[in-house]
């Protein structure tokens, strides 16, 4: 038998949710080392007229897949 037919069964025999499990692991350890964010503009990230930067509260990429994997994980 093919090994490309054989790893093809195996992936039809999941359950749907170890699925969605696997894939937003694996979008987690993508997006993890990209750094991507979106920085939520506050005034109070000023002082004396100068942006600090780490007062700004930032949304990262990999939080989009991390929160759903870890609702997913305590459910079980």
């Amino acid at each position: 038998m093919n090994s490309k037919l054989v790893w093809l069964d195996k992936f039809k025999e999941k359950n749907t949710i170890d699925l969605i499990k696997l894939l937003l692991f694996f979008f987690i350890v993508f997006t993890f080392s990209v750094n991507l964010f979106y920085k939520i503009p506050l005034s109070n990230s000023y002082v004396h007229g100068l942006l600090i930067d780490y007062l700004i509260p930032k949304f990262y990429l990999a939080e989009i897949f991390l929160i759903p994997f870890l609702f997913l994980k305590s459910n079980n």
